[in-house]
């Protein structure tokens, strides 16, 4: 159905502009995006530990932990979750680099090459490069047409 990208937020005071200076940094990320970031050899820092952990709160309390300083960066594959982010903290919003994305790609046979150009999100002066992770909808052959369209609807909206 649509392609989801992986891009990063950081403070935009922190001077935080690619992957390989998360090292060390308080990083939030769901659980894909853990094994993603690890899987490329990333160690993020959440609180002390030594590699991103997962985290469960919602956009408003990633949004107040920004502001408070708590949360440095985020990598994001939630598009609503990025836009709320990079509208309500200034941020700088970055992708991977080609020897990243092609590490990824290897490793993750899944994954296919996105480009955003430069404007798509607040706080994006150039074009992004990334990953991107299809979302598809599978259902059975014998479901109403009438309930793949309402549920189709719903996800689109």
């Amino acid at each position: 159905m649509y392609e989801t990208g992986f891009i990063t937020t950081a403070l935009a005071s922190q001077s935080i502009t690619s992957m390989t200076a998360l090292n060390g940094v308080r990083v939030g990320c769901g659980p894909l995006n853990v094994r993603l970031l690890l899987s490329g050899g990333y160690r993020n820092r959440w609180d002390q530990s030594d590699n991103c952990q997962r985290y469960a709160f919602g956009t408003g309390q990633a949004i107040a932990q920004r502001r408070e300083r708590r949360l440095l960066a985020r990598w994001f594959c939630a598009i609503p979750s990025l836009v709320a982010v990079a509208n309500a903290v200034e941020c700088v919003v970055f992708g991977l680099s080609p020897i990243e994305i092609a590490a990824l790609s290897k490793r993750l046979t899944f994954m296919t090459s996105a480009t955003y150009p430069a404007g798509t999100y607040r706080g994006q002066t150039s074009q992004i490069n990334t990953v991107a992770a299809w979302n598809i909808a599978i259902a059975h052959k014998d479901l109403h047409e009438g309930v793949a369209y309402r549920i189709t609807k719903c996800i689109l909206s």
